[in-house]
């Protein structure tokens, strides 16, 4: 029932299911108590829009550890990680972690893929939708937009016969929001879309409601509503400082914060935002798809005037960038920087940008960022003018 997308029915029957568990070295104790956490988490009212640490997350992590994860066929369980390197360690060939842990796209996607056909040949339909939704988030964060539209259409056409709000689902939504990040287009179509798909209150938005108010929170930015952009970020500030950062969807939730300051140049909650970044998110090196946390630092390092080590955090941002085959990030990176000089105009600040500009333009136009593109041409237009 849960991979078919029924999540409160799964859960209820896993919260049953549990009375007669009497082993909690089985999988059906661990594939049970998944289920069940996310219907606790997600009824909590207190529950702050994103998964905590709790003595029975502990417990399920500790018995994870002996358990071969992929072998479980379920979508509910979230393995915990305290670094990239354990994932590259422990979980090598563990899609989820190698995607949103580890930030190795090009070694997850053919995972994802088997996972995809195999699924469909299996009729399993919400976890297929859910699968290629991964497919085009990785080819998206390498650049191969093509290659990552084909994935979202087939995620789309299966999740055509789900009838249901679902935690499949919203990957096809999250995959779509950053295909558009990649392109800087369809904002207003972005927020249109978020909104109404968080009208309704269920059971699985309100287990994701962090990461979509964060999303909001970027699109309004991007918008250039800053308004309802603050309005927003202030709910991100509990998450933030209570959530650990190995939790699903951390990184991408602080990132898009940060992101949503960078584009606004404001200051905001920017302390607890970069605080959180540090120690949660680049000490331990979680990397996620469309988003990098040395690139966030550096930007919200040049909004507080830390000019010098901004430069380092985009230098940093770079190596990890190429490393990963991460096109679109890595030419969003040189045109920050280049931004970062000309917000600034200091004597010998358009010198130092034109060289990163020209970068960026050079790999938007090669990549098919065609927003990002216009952004950059707009602002080559905007300080000749000047």
């Amino acid at each position: 029932m849960g991979q078919a997308g029924f999540m409160r029915p799964a859960a209820a029957l896993a919260s049953q299911g549990l009375r007669y568990a009497v082993s909690r070295l089985d999988d059906t104790w661990v594939t049970l108590t998944s289920r069940d956490l996310v219907r606790e988490e997600a009824d909590d009212p207190n529950y702050p829009g994103i998964p905590l640490d709790s003595p029975r997350r502990r417990e399920l992590q500790q018995v994870l550890r002996i358990r071969d994860i992929r072998a479980m066929r379920t979508s509910a369980i979230e393995m915990r990680f305290h670094s990239r390197e354990e994932v590259l360690a422990h979980a090598p060939n563990y899609p989820f972690g190698l995607t949103f842990w580890a930030g190795e796209y090009r070694r997850a996607l053919p995972l994802w893929e088997d996972e995809a056909a195999e699924s469909e040949r299996q009729g399993r339909i919400a976890v297929a939708v859910s699968n290629w939704a991964q497919v085009a988030r990785c080819y998206n964060a390498l650049g191969d937009f093509a290659a990552a539209r084909a994935a979202y259409q087939k995620g789309r056409t299966a999740g055509s016969r789900l009838s249901v709000v679902s935690l499949q689902l919203i990957q096809l939504l999250t995959a779509r929001d950053e295909m558009w990040l990649a392109l800087d287009e369809n904002w207003e179509r972005a927020i249109a879309s978020f909104e109404s798909s968080t009208q309704t209150q269920t059971p699985e938005l309100n287990w994701f409601l962090a990461a979509f108010r964060a999303a909001r929170v970027r699109i309004y930015a991007h918008l250039g509503k800053a308004e309802q952009a603050v309005d927003q970020l202030k709910h991100l500030v509990v998450p933030l400082e209570r959530a650990p950062g190995w939790t699903s969807n951390y990184t991408r939730m602080a990132c898009d914060a940060a992101s949503a300051l960078w584009l606004l140049g404001r200051t905001d909650h920017i302390e607890v935002i970069e605080r959180n970044l540090r120690d949660k998110v680049v000490a331990p090196d979680f990397r996620y798809t469309m988003f990098d946390a040395r690139l966030s630092l550096a930007r919200l390092c040049a909004l507080q005037g830390r000019y010098d080590e901004a430069a380092e955090w985009f230098a940093k941002s770079r190596a990890v960038l190429n490393e990963q085959g991460a096109r679109p990030l890595r030419a969003i990176a040189d045109f920050d920087e280049a931004w970062m000089y000309l917000r600034r105009g200091a004597p010998g600040d358009l010198e130092r940008a034109r060289p990163q500009l020209d970068a960026a333009m050079t790999q938007f136009k090669s990549i098919g960022m065609t927003g990002w593109l216009r952004r950059a041409e707009n602002l080559v237009s905007a300080k000749a003018s000047n």
